[in-house]
């Protein structure tokens, strides 16, 4: 028990440990660091996979789907947003659309560096909430959209079919389908036949709610949909 919860790294730590004297040191010293190292080494390589900032795969209906980053991560039991976390909640929450450039950037980079997702037209998520300033996700949709020259669309084409409740009031994934389910329509289905789409979104969670836009985009023609995110939960998978 003293082991597990001291887990010394050298000979001296090993040595100051309640129950390890001299002959248990040079009998089993040398194997017992070995494995606690070696489990040190793993426990780090965890930890800089969650807090390090590179494309977090999102599987679903969709051909191709990338998270820049997580949204959060643990630094020890700290939990913390990572600095694209923080870019979004200063866009999304704290109502500063001068983010949009920098987040526009970091996606465009993205996009550059993965051909598999080039797209004919951008289309966002509609938003949920109508009463803000301003919807941060057309607003990114536009931004990326000048930065790389890719048609946008983010009025006239995946319309809201119906008002839905927030995705995060809800408590498990069934729940989450269920309240997307049958929410989008394609109200210009010649402006998606046959097209590329890149379907944006700032933040990935279950994913119900891109995959029912992506099946609905499918449905209407889009003969390819990728999926982009800027940051997506800790726990949504790895």
């Amino acid at each position: 028990r003293a082991l597990a919860r001291q887990r010394p790294q050298t000979e001296q730590e090993l040595t100051a440990v309640y129950g390890i004297g001299g002959s248990k040191r040079v009998k089993y010293g040398a194997d017992v660091l070995c494995v606690l190292q070696r489990y040190r080494r793993n426990q780090d390589d965890v930890s800089r996979f969650l807090s390090s900032a590179h494309p977090k795969p999102l599987r679903g209906p969709w051909c191709v789907g990338f998270a820049l980053d997580f949204y959060s991560k643990f630094e020890g039991a700290d939990w913390r947003r990572t600095e694209l976390g923080d870019l979004v909640y200063r866009f999304k929450y704290a109502g500063d659309p001068t983010v949009a450039d920098a987040l526009a950037e970091h996606l465009a980079r993205l996009l550059h560096a993965r051909p598999e997702m080039r797209a004919d037209l951008i289309l966002p998520i509609p938003s949920t909430i109508t009463n803000r300033a301003f919807d941060p996700v057309p607003l990114l949709a536009r931004t990326l959209g000048k930065q790389t020259g890719i048609a946008v669309n983010t009025t006239t084409i995946l319309v809201k079919t119906r008002a839905t409740e927030l995705q995060k009031a809800m408590t498990n994934l069934a729940q989450k389908q269920a309240n997307m389910k049958g929410a989008f329509c394609v109200a210009e289905s010649n402006a998606v036949r046959g097209k590329r789409i890149l379907l944006l979104d700032d933040f990935y969670d279950s994913g119900a709610t891109l995959a029912e836009a992506t099946n609905t985009l499918l449905a209407a023609g889009a003969s390819v949909v990728c999926v982009l995110t800027v940051t997506k939960t800790i726990h949504s998978g790895l």
